[in-house]
């Protein structure tokens, strides 16, 4: 399992964080992007991370569920943060270093946070919160209807992209004990996927259109299974979003 793409699966459960409304969910998250994102500084990290490891230990999420970092994104990091030592700065010459790390728990904070949303919300509710907060956009001319559709299509899609990939690696392994030529070998990952790309996107063409065409985001927005009703949790993950970013902001 931690070898596959987990990133939108939902993971069953019955804890606080799973029973949250999914609009009050996502729009959290949204909030403290968009706030974090303004000023990454080191207590904006801690914030993450504590929101990022609270959340999990309080919705009861295995540790498997967490995916293995592949190993070119560890190499990268690795040469990153050698770069950052060589261009020195204050103090004691490992300012790059520390800048580098500063990034490094911000944006695996942010995805962390985005990676317990996925796990505790049923995927088909993701798009119906997502409509519920692009609807007031419509009012600036914003395509919400097409963007609402676009992201629901997208979610949906996920599990077959991440079948569609492993598909690509363990051809790419099978591939490899055969032919030694990096070249080759890049040559037909990139045709594989190609090829399977084409094939799903016509897929889920013929099947939306065979239903009547796109959903408008008024019609996604009111899918019963994401209730619109807001209760004491609801309220509390409200107030729990603002004292962040007012700590952020503050500091």
């Amino acid at each position: 399992m931690r070898n596959q793409l987990n990133l939108l699966r939902y993971v069953e459960g019955d804890s606080p964080i799973h029973r949250l409304n999914p609009r009050a969910k996502v729009g959290a998250l949204v909030a403290m992007m968009a706030v974090f994102s303004f000023d990454a500084s080191w207590l904006a990290v801690a914030l993450l991370w504590v929101v990022v490891l609270g959340g999990a230990k309080l919705a009861g999420l295995p540790r498997s569920v967490a995916p293995r970092p592949p190993r070119i994104l560890l190499i990268t990091m690795a040469i990153t943060v050698a770069l950052g030592w060589i261009a020195g700065g204050d103090p004691y010459g490992l300012g790059g270093v520390i800048l580098q790390l500063r990034l490094f728990g911000f944006t695996l904070g942010l995805l962390g946070m985005s990676m317990v949303l996925g796990w505790t919300t049923p995927t088909a509710d993701l798009p119906v919160a997502a409509a519920w907060l692009l609807t007031p956009l419509r009012a600036i001319r914003v395509p919400v209807d097409d963007i609402a559709a676009g992201l629901a299509i997208a979610v949906r899609a996920l599990p077959l992209v991440a079948e569609e990939f492993s598909t690509v690696i363990s051809m790419n392994r099978f591939r490899s004990k055969q032919h030694k030529d990096l070249v080759v070998r890049g040559m037909d990952i990139t045709a594989t996927a190609t090829v399977a790309s084409v094939r799903r996107a016509r897929e889920i063409g013929e099947a939306v259109q065979a239903r009547g065409g796109a959903p408008t985001a008024a019609q996604i927005a009111q899918t019963p299974s994401c209730p619109n009703r807001w209760g004491v949790a609801e309220v509390g993950l409200a107030v729990a979003t603002v004292g962040a970013i007012a700590a952020v902001t503050a500091f």
